[in-house]
């Protein structure tokens, strides 16, 4: 199992579950606090270690994607707790599909059961054609595609960190689909694309993979490897879209093998240790003497061995060779060695990536463009004026992406 630093990703509660009854899915209850009837919902994921991760909505209030502060499903149990608003909620599975139990507030109880959703059934969504290529270390990645004409230009979606696959979602509580709409939208405008599983993620499974022999470089030939792949296939206008760290692997693998060109999604124009401090230290400012310490360490190649309890679920051990791959780098630095067509987009309700970033991106390569997308979120969907749902867009699958960054992707290909 490799575990993942939690890098320019929202930080979502997790536990282990032990022999616990089927508690992946989304459940929906109402609550009766007799002055109202208020609906509740449960979304769960679990990961092939049993790390269960969830959120937790409040429709009726407006309120989505909100945070668990701990999830325990033992036996036919279920225990999720709310520390925000000093909540709780205790149930006992009645068959797969049924929880009866009661919510807590502020020291009242009310009934409350839940029924799982019945969603669309997964392989009745139309995700493209798979395809699997094997690296030259003998490593197969899974993707998918939408094909057209050889000569029609083929976009390589690269994928944001972490346990991010193909789709945009990942088990640490994303889904969003984001990627699977934007290949879409690809396709619908007669543009071909790839979206993969990077190694060790999802259904690109690296048998005895060990965590700490990845690094970003790996990822990095990866995408080198697939735009060779499609190349002895035929196609000659290939375009690389990264998104967050996979703008960085995007920037990196066009210099190494030639591309019509480069877009960059939400991506980071500062080395990843500034951006590490400014959020940690936001986050966890306690820290803040550890914090710097250690990355300043990682920085010059060094692991450390004593990390605080407050960050080991940051720079626990085995992710530290992989993190010392990827500080060296300054995406500045990088795209500025890009002669190629080259296009940034940014949003201003991304709370993970902030505008600066781009902005750092485009005074880096003259012949950039940059376009700033007014409300656009990190998994790059409508954040609401004031940015009031932002933290919505990470767990509705059903929200569109913002047309702009469609039109303008979809454009600037074939304009070029």
């Amino acid at each position: 199992m490799i575990r993942y630093a939690l890098l320019f990703l929202l930080t979502f509660p997790v536990t282990r579950s032990a022999g616990a009854q089927n508690v992946e899915g989304d459940w929906k209850g109402v609550l009766d606090v007799g002055s109202a009837q208020l609906t509740i919902e449960f979304h769960f994921k679990k990961d092939d270690a049993g790390i269960i991760t969830g959120t937790w909505d409040s429709p009726d209030q407006g309120a989505f994607g909100l945070s668990f502060s701990a999830i325990r499903a033992t036996g036919d149990s279920l225990i999720a707790e709310i520390e925000a608003i000093n909540g709780s909620y205790s149930g006992r599975f009645n068959g797969n599909d049924s929880i009866a139990g009661s919510w807590s507030q502020g020291g009242i109880k009310w009934p409350l059961s839940f029924t799982r959703k019945q969603s669309m059934r997964e392989e009745a969504v139309d995700k493209g054609q798979d395809v699997s290529i094997k690296m030259r270390d003998g490593i197969e990645i899974k993707g998918s595609t939408w094909f057209h004409k050889k000569t029609a230009p083929l976009v390589i979606i690269v994928a944001g960190s972490g346990p991010t696959d193909r789709d945009g979602n990942n088990p640490l509580g994303v889904r969003s689909n984001s990627y699977l709409m934007l290949a879409q939208s690809l396709d619908r405008a007669g543009i071909s694309s790839y979206r993969y599983d990077k190694r060790g993620v999802a259904k690109s499974v690296v048998p005895n993979l060990k965590q700490e022999d990845l690094s970003f470089e790996d990822y990095a030939n990866d995408v080198v490897n697939i735009i060779s792949y499609f190349k002895d296939q035929g196609y000659k206008n290939i375009w690389i879209a990264g998104h967050s760290e996979g703008s960085l692997l995007g920037m990196i693998a066009a210099q190494r093998v030639p591309v019509s060109g480069f877009i960059s999604i939400s991506g980071a124009g500062f080395p990843a240790g500034n951006l590490l401090r400014k959020q940690l230290n936001a986050k966890m400012p306690s820290y803040k003497e550890a914090t710097d310490k250690i990355l300043a360490s990682l920085e010059e190649g060094q692991k450390v061995a004593d990390i605080p309890t407050g960050l080991a679920n940051v720079f626990f051990s085995s992710i530290q060779p992989y993190l010392i791959s990827w500080l060296k780098y300054d995406p500045a630095k990088e795209i500025e060695k890009l002669d190629c067509s080259v296009l940034i987009l940014q949003g201003t309700c991304d709370q993970q990536v902030d505008t600066t970033n781009a902005k750092a991106l485009a005074g880096a390569n003259k012949k950039a463009e940059l376009l700033i997308i007014n409300q656009m979120t990190h998994v790059l969907k409508d954040g609401g004026v004031g940015c009031v749902d932002e933290m919505k867009t990470y767990t509705d699958v059903t929200a569109p992406l913002m047309p702009e960054l469609v039109e303008k992707i979809t454009g600037f290909i074939k304009g070029h």
